[in-house]
């Protein structure tokens, strides 16, 4: 816009050619260009002055950089990586080849287990030297090498270091298979570094969760009442009998925790003060009359008693406490089921609503299913995928930040021909706009400006496949 070119004049980037440039464009490109600032410019389709110019009238260029793209074999390009970011990533996240028929890879000799063990061993250990101390990785998979890959991220990582294997219902439809069942699922297998990560990423609730915590206090803090009966795994009073006690009623629905000696022969509470006139004690007995526990200890029972109520049901007398939001989201389960992790509805059609084109690239994943994979890693820092195919970790990166206005960056590997096509224009697509419709943006929406640096490494096969021989005259 305007106050580019202004700016660039003054450091000489223009060097007298402002008109020209003007001349070579199309009527009404300014105007354009001042009504959609958020337009990536590719410093790659201009001159090598030009480009010089602009790329030095950024100051500290490499911190500037949101998203390193490296289109080249992601071993070469991990091995790279190793002195400037070890110990500097945050998160890994991959979704190498699931050596199924779908996604075959070439193999040498028939050793197809081992071929593909080999391949995701090398660049495990390379990408394990990069995570921080307290990171995480993601490994997605599905059954075909589940098992061989749990064992090798485990000898990686250590099994003491497996967090969770997370099933995640990525195929609602079903994919056949000769065996006669339809698959819908993958897994997403999270290891942390070491024992220094105590803890996962929260994820984040919909709306329809939100809304269950009907309750508001002054402060604004929402929350729900529920049943102070424990229920489900370890909830019978054998199981913890120190949270088996009376809690006294009156009437009013006045609540009080009289003093109380515990008898470690009996494994129960007695308590030494006597309940005043009208009150009566309530127990945590479900509605078969089955001993079960609080769950709570009489300790913070008794502090947080402003917390609990009583109120009269059908099955007599119960008690509530109140179960506040946590602002920072819902711990995750181990069992992924949104409809919002289709691969196909948010992947496959994502896709052709970005180039307009179908089929430009084969099963990618939904950009939700990666953005919660990350938000489980705690990603905030440097996210990392080396199998990075059509680009889905960075989008889900750049969503993250748009949420949030977070400052995550990201390094993307691929050395599939599609990074010029798809991987690399993608996330300059989701940079520009959230909403793409048949290859077009619907409107300049939630953009904003980033810095990408784009590295091509060759190999030594490309390079003596690029050479060009000539004989001069001489």
């Amino acid at each position: 816009n305007t106050r580019q070119w202004e700016q660039w004049e003054k450091l000489g980037m223009l060097a007298g050619n402002k008109n020209d440039l003007f001349k070579q464009a199309k009527a009404g490109t300014v105007d354009y260009l001042q009504a959609h600032p958020y337009l990536m410019v590719d410093s790659a389709l201009f001159d090598e002055a030009f480009k010089a110019a602009l790329l030095n009238s950024i100051e500290n260029l490499d911190e500037s950089v949101d998203g390193l793209l490296i289109n080249g074999d992601n071993l070469q390009a991990l091995n790279l990586l190793q002195v400037r970011y070890r110990d500097k990533v945050s998160s890994v996240y991959i979704d190498p080849p699931y050596n199924t028929n779908a996604s075959e890879i070439a193999y040498k000799n028939g050793y197809k287990d081992s071929s593909w063990i080999s391949l995701i061993d090398d660049r495990v250990k390379y990408a394990h030297n990069l995570l921080e101390n307290c990171g995480m990785q993601c490994f997605t998979i599905d059954d075909y090498e589940i098992e061989k890959s749990l064992m090798l991220l485990n000898e990686i990582f250590g099994s003491e270091n497996h967090m969770a294997t997370v099933p995640i219902r990525n195929n609602p439809q079903g994919r056949s298979t000769v065996s006669g069942f339809a698959i819908n699922h993958e897994y997403a297998i999270f290891h942390r570094k070491s024992g220094n990560r105590k803890s996962v990423g929260r994820l984040k609730r919909n709306e329809q969760q939100i809304e269950r915590y009907d309750e508001m206090e002054a402060d604004g803090r929402r929350y729900l009442w529920e049943n102070f009966r424990k229920t489900g795994t370890d909830s019978a009073r054998a199981d913890r009998p120190r949270q088996f006690y009376p809690i006294y009623v009156n009437s009013n629905g006045d609540l009080r925790i009289v003093e109380m000696l515990w008898d470690e022969t009996k494994q129960s509470w007695t308590p030494i003060q006597s309940p005043v006139e009208g009150e009566f004690p309530i127990f945590p007995m479900n509605s078969s009359s089955h001993e079960r526990c609080w769950k709570w200890g009489i300790v913070r029972a008794s502090k947080e008693i402003s917390n609990l109520k009583a109120k009269i049901t059908p099955d007599g007398w119960e008690l509530y406490r109140k179960n506040y939001i946590n602002d920072e989201g819902k711990l995750p389960g181990t069992w992924w089921d949104d409809v919002r992790y289709s691969a196909g509805s948010h992947g496959t059609n994502l896709l052709t609503a970005f180039f307009g084109s179908e089929r430009l690239f084969l099963f990618p994943k939904s950009v939700y299913a990666v953005l919660d994979c990350l938000l489980v890693t705690g990603s905030d820092n440097l996210i990392l995928d080396y199998f990075a195919g059509s680009g889905t970790t960075g989008h889900a990166v750049i969503s993250l930040n748009r949420e949030d206005n977070g400052h995550r960056k990201y390094i993307l590997i691929e050395q599939g021909e599609y990074f010029d096509t798809v991987t690399k224009p993608r996330i300059q697509k989701v940079i520009y706009s959230t909403d793409w419709k048949d290859g077009k943006a619907i409107e300049h929406k939630n953009g904003f400006s980033q810095a990408i640096k784009v590295i091509k490494l060759e190999s030594y096969e490309d390079t003596l496949n690029n050479l060009e021989l000539r004989r001069t005259d001489k």
